[in-house]
């Protein structure tokens, strides 16, 4: 009976082997086995196997029915890829007729080559005219810089076209129409398109009713957006007249054009004084930089103070208030205001119930920037970040987002939902729970304690993946030994180097 070698990967691994001949033997039915720049590796993968194949030609003969096959800049290697390969062709024009139904085909900078893509081939063509005519009912055509190419997108084809005016009439129900910098182009957007005008009067005149029309620096196009569409106005006083229900208008740096906003617009002022006394319940407003023109922000305005003292003092019940490099100006943040200290000890301990703090209460949000002992106080919905610090994370309670970076034992008190990341250290995770994120990279223990659910990351070690659970995502890239302890969902990768993956045993006949 034959021995095999380093055969762990189960049902559901991710076999991934680069560079390498022999490594693929052993990638199991749903193994996905990857071999680049070689010529006879690919010959075992099997039904479910991903066989991709780079800069050679005769590689691809053994890919089966399931198995990805991909050529970049060769002429004849597409011809095995059978009915589900996955045919990439960049750069040249023939190599494309022999992709079947399900291949993928892709053309960049040439014109006829995408003539033969069948019903479910993606053609794409960037910087031509006429390649797209071929595109069928379900293919992808992009057109950018050009003008007829997209007359034959049919009913699902993605239609793109940047700094061009008439290209987009062709776009049927549901093709993306997106239009910068130009005036009628958007005229045939139906029903689902997104339709995105920046710097035009009266191009989104023909946006429907679940139409995207966004407008910057201009005064009258906002005119037709309808119920769903977002109107978004920046630099200009009288354009905001006509947003409706579900509009989003944004004003900066004027005084007046906010009087229009309604119930559910957002009003955003920066650098001004009395715009904002027209926010009405659902407005956002922002101030930065001044000290008088917060009075006015309303029940769900959000307020905003940057290096300044005493300009919050009239942040309601729901504004936002930050406050970056100061001591002493948080004091007035009430339920709802969002407080942020960078690189201070002390101004946050007036931060109320619902404040977004360093030292807060039960349901704030707390974020720490390079210091140690302002997150105290976070309690059980609080969300705790901390990077670049040791011990500030203590208090994080269940609910609360520990993420740590570049330090040893901040993540100890990370509960069942905390997210815990670790980059370069040992034994921080070992307190990750049931919910924790662990990812660890270029260490070789401390990925010991992730449980169920967490991400296990390892990048250029032997051991340390031994206690990836079953959910548990396992990356080795450039060891030989360490995938034996991959599980059932593991994602197990070998990069440029032959023996990691099991091998082939010298069978006797009838063995």
């Amino acid at each position: 009976m034959c021995q095999w070698r380093l055969n762990k990967c189960n049902q559901h691994s991710i076999c991934v082997a680069i560079g390498m001949k022999s490594c693929l033997d052993k990638c199991n039915q749903h193994s996905i086995c990857v071999a680049i720049g070689m010529k006879s590796c690919l010959d075992k993968c099997n039904k479910h196997n991903i066989c991709v194949a780079i800069g050679m030609k005769s590689c691809l003969d053994k890919c089966n029915q399931d198995s990805i096959c991909v050529a970049i800049g060769m002429k004849s290697c597409l011809d095995k890829c059978n009915q589900h390969s996955i045919c990439v062709a960049i750069g040249m024009k023939s190599c494309l007729d022999k992709c079947n139904q399900h291949n993928i085909c892709v053309a960049i900078g040439m014109k006829s080559c995408l003539d033969k893509c069948n019903q479910h081939s993606i053609c794409v063509a960037i910087g031509m005219k006429s390649c797209l005519d071929k595109c069928n009912q379900h293919s992808i055509c992009v057109a950018i810089g050009m003008k007829s190419s997209l007359d034959k997108c049919n009913q699902h084809s993605i239609c793109v076209a940047i700094g061009m005016k008439s290209c987009l009439d062709k776009c049927n129900q549901h093709s993306i129409c997106v239009a910068i910098g130009m005036k009628s182009c958007l005229d045939k957007c139906n029903q689902h398109n997104i339709c995105v005008a920046i710097g035009m009067s009266s191009c989104l005149d023909k946006c429907n009713q679940h139409g995207i029309c966004e407008a910057i620096g201009m005064k009258s196009c906002l005119d037709k957006c309808n119920q769903h569409s977002i109107c978004v106005a920046i630099g200009m006083k009288s354009c905001l007249d006509k947003c409706n229900q579900h509009n989003i208008c944004v004003a900066i740096g004027m005084k007046s054009c906010l009087d229009k906003c309604n119930q559910h617009s957002i009003c955003v002022a920066i650098g001004m004084k009395s715009c904002l006394d027209k926010c009405n319940q659902h407005s956002i407003c922002v101030a930065i930089g001044m000290k008088s023109c917060l009075d006015k922000c309303n029940q769900h305005n959000i307020c905003v103070a940057i290096g300044m003292k005493s300009c919050l003092d009239k942040c309601n019940q729901h504004s936002i208030c930050v406050a970056i490099g100061m001591n002493s100006c948080l004091d007035k943040c009430n339920q709802h205001g969002i407080c942020v200290a960078i690189g201070m000890k002390s101004c946050l301990d007036k931060c109320n119930q619902h404040s977004i703090c360093v030292a807060c209460n039960q349901h704030n949000i707390c974020v720490a920037i390079g210091m140690k002992s302002c997150l105290d106080k976070c309690n059980q919905h609080s969300i705790c970040v901390a990077i670049g610090m040791k011990s500030c994370l203590d208090k994080c309670n269940q609910h609360s987002i520990c993420v740590a970076i570049g330090m040893k034992s901040c993540l100890d008190k990370c509960n069942q939902h905390s997210i815990c990341v670790a980059i370069g250290m040992k034994s921080c995770l070992d307190k990750c729970n049931q919910h924790g994120i662990c990812v660890a990279i270029g260490m070789k223990s401390c990925l010991d304690k992730c449980n169920q659910h967490s991400i296990c990351v390892a990048i250029g070690m032997k051991s340390c993946l031994d206690k990836c659970n079953q959910h548990s995502i396992c990356v080795a890239i450039g060891m030989k030994s360490c995938l034996d302890k991959c599980n059932q969902h593991s994602i197990c990768v070998a990069i440029g180097m032959k023996s990691c993956l099991p091998v082939i045993p010298r069978c006797s006949s009838g063995s």
